[in-house]
């Protein structure tokens, strides 16, 4: 029979959702409540929004070192300054603090706590993104 299109299109879809236990962050969760974190698929659209972080890096990186081989010195240190460019950081580090603002639910974060948390606790860091990237894997669940 091959793809109905006619019922893709009719079908509603929701985020596929998981609720993680973080035991390690307990000190930072309410008393009495349990240390889980909420987190959900990508779209397609949020994936490309990390890779296109990624890809920013990598250019930022590459006009660094570009600057850089030319031994000018204090043009780089005060580009490096306005840029707040700080030390090289790593295309997947950079597509996973994306991923992991981008598909966390309950507690909605910012890029800054995204960087603490990876920082801080980085299994844990890991642990979830892979969950993010894996539910995004799956996609949207249909029927909901």
């Amino acid at each position: 029979m091959g793809f109905d299109v006619e019922k893709f299109q009719q079908a509603s879809f929701a985020f596929r959702e998981e609720t993680i236990p973080v035991p390690e962050l307990k000190d930072f969760f309410g008393e009495g409540e349990e240390p889980v974190w909420k987190v959900r698929n990508l779209t397609g659209f949020e994936v490309f929004v990390a890779n296109e972080a990624m890809e920013r890096n990598r250019r930022r990186n590459e006009i660094m070192e570009g600057l850089m081989s030319q031994d000018r010195k204090e043009v780089v240190a005060a580009v490096k300054e306005l840029a707040g460019y700080t030390d090289k950081a790593p295309d997947e580090y950079v597509r996973r603090l994306e991923v992991f603002r981008m598909g966390s639910v309950e507690p909605e974060i910012s890029k800054e706590i995204a960087v603490r948390i990876a920082d801080t606790f980085s299994t844990t860091f890991t642990h979830l993104t892979n969950r993010i990237l894996i539910l995004t894997g799956l996609g949207k669940e249909p029927g909901k």
